[in-house]
């Protein structure tokens, strides 16, 4: 307890303008150095690939547009790293500055009042600046996430000041910021995903036209694993043969970016049941700079398949 009243007892104490001048001699100043701005932003490409493949069924990856691919990434994690970073650290550098000319309020009133008016400004920043980013259920993890921006900084400024180095932390301050870094790495994941979807990157029952010859390659070559009465070709709600090719209307999964694309539809209209446990079938088109090809008889166990939660959610991403 005397720990928390001694930090509490800090936090209300803090000499705001000190603690600007530290955000921008120390903080900001050290980020923009090439040799550290430079390592960081690989660690957290490589991390973001990392966690995002994990997560995926089929990773789709434009083989014909990677350098226009790759700057949307980067561009589309700077987009991340300004909400989830460089706006509450602006706000926090505008509230210290306001805090410095109102140093004359108690120190026991100052620290809770400060606290109420982030909570403040944050949630009017997040619904005005990037409402369009996030969902509702969204928004309290991306507060929580810039009120724990704002508690770190204040840890490397106290310890700054003990020690002469920002991150020298206790092992209770240690913890929590890990969980910080944790907790930004998966929001920005999901900033990422948010936006792609946004762009036409994914969306679920589509209607498509495909070319003839792929038309002729599914027709001719159905996945004999599914019962014909179970196949979606041969479901007019679903698939229709045309002298144009074939019109794709639902069951399916499209995921493309500029003219690269890549559509997973599911053979079966209920699912396969093998060995009593119950799969689904798809048939994936690829088309790479305008060379199509196609794989049959990929397989997924049902309860394992995020295709088929997509299915299930009925949700067009795009939207």
């Amino acid at each position: 307890m005397s720990r928390f009243k001694n930090y509490y007892f800090r936090l209300s104490t803090i000499d705001f303008s000190e603690f600007n001048k530290f955000l921008f001699t120390v903080i900001f100043k050290g980020f923009m150095k090439t040799e550290h701005i430079i390592p960081v932003m690989i660690a957290i490409l490589l991390l973001y690939f990392g966690l995002n493949i994990e997560t995926q069924v089929y990773v789709f990856f434009p083989q014909s547009n990677i350098t226009a691919y790759l700057t949307f990434i980067i561009l589309q994690i700077a987009i991340g790293l300004i909400i989830l970073l460089i706006i509450p650290f602006t706000v926090i550098l505008i509230f210290n500055y306001l805090c410095s000319i109102v140093n004359n309020i108690s120190p026991r009133l100052l620290l809770p009042i400060k606290i109420m008016a982030l909570v403040g400004t944050f949630t009017f920043t997040i619904n005005f600046l990037v409402n369009q980013q996030f969902r509702v259920n969204e928004k309290p993890l991306l507060l929580a996430i810039w009120l724990g921006l704002y508690f770190l900084l204040v840890n490397m400024f106290l310890s700054y000041k003990d020690h002469k180095h920002p991150f020298k932390f206790s092992r209770g301050k240690a913890f929590f910021t890990l969980f910080f870094v944790v907790l930004v790495t998966k929001q920005l994941t999901g900033i990422f995903s948010t936006i792609l979807q946004k762009i036409n990157y994914l969306q679920v029952n589509p209607l498509v036209n495909i070319q003839p010859s792929l038309c002729e390659l599914i027709v001719r070559h159905p996945n004999l694993k599914v019962a014909p009465a179970n196949r979606t070709i041969n479901n007019s709600h679903y698939f229709e043969v045309t002298s144009q090719g074939c019109n794709l209307y639902g069951n399916l999964i499209r995921v493309g970016f500029a003219s690269d694309y890549s559509i997973s539809l599911k053979d079966n209209l209920t699912p396969v049941i093998e060995n009593s446990k119950p799969y689904n079938y798809y048939t994936r088109i690829n088309c790479y700079s305008g060379t199509c090809f196609v794989e049959n008889n990929i397989k997924h166990l049902v309860n394992h398949d995020e295709y088929q939660l997509i299915f299930n959610s009925r949700i067009d991403l795009t939207r």
